[in-house]
């Protein structure tokens, strides 16, 4: 019995200095990952936020240029006394274009948004076919391009303005976080 109180003289301080060293290097080891995590995280941002934020801007852009006013105006300069068919088909091919050209912006922007981008892009594109459709054969591209501003500026909301305003607030998010 002498022999188990000796050795449990030595053995238990000895067991409590090993638990207690334990315990500080788990804890130190933990706060100098989360430090890492952290830096890699700040440094990240540093990459990432000025893509997002092209990206942001580069969709506005393209939903601002979808817009039927601008749209028909990019599509008939220098192309005067075009068919409402022609026109029609030039506008269904620049949106596509133009949406094709900007699509792996979708990695830097939330579900969310792309969505209502790609909502936009299709309500617009329904909504041409559909006036399209009702071409008679005496309208004049003119004619045509004012029944598409007109229809569209009855939408309420329209899709293209809803996507917009919802990528300004993102970005506002973004700025506050």
């Amino acid at each position: 019995m002498q022999a188990i109180l000796e050795i449990l003289k030595y053995v238990l301080p000895s067991l409590v200095v090993f638990l207690t060293v334990h315990y500080v290097l788990k804890s130190m080891l933990a706060s100098e990952q989360f430090k890492q995590r952290l830096e890699l995280n700040v440094a990240n941002q540093k990459t990432i936020l000025p893509i997002r934020l092209q990206a942001y801007e580069r969709m506005v852009l393209f939903l601002e240029r979808a817009k039927p006013d601008s749209l028909f105006v990019r599509i008939q300069q220098g192309q005067g006394g075009t068919t409402p068919q022609f026109l029609h088909l030039k506008a269904l091919a620049t949106l596509r274009s133009e949406y094709e050209h900007n699509l792996a912006q979708q990695m830097y922007m939330t579900d969310k948004s792309w969505m209502l981008i790609r909502t936009a892009k299709e309500s617009l594109a329904q909504m041409l076919n559909q006036l399209a459709q009702g071409i008679k054969p005496e309208q004049t591209s003119v004619e045509f391009t004012m029944a598409v501003i007109k229809a569209y500026s009855e939408l309420d909301p329209a899709p293209i303005q809803v996507a917009i305003d919802h990528l300004k607030a993102e970005i506002a998010e973004i700025f506050e976080a």
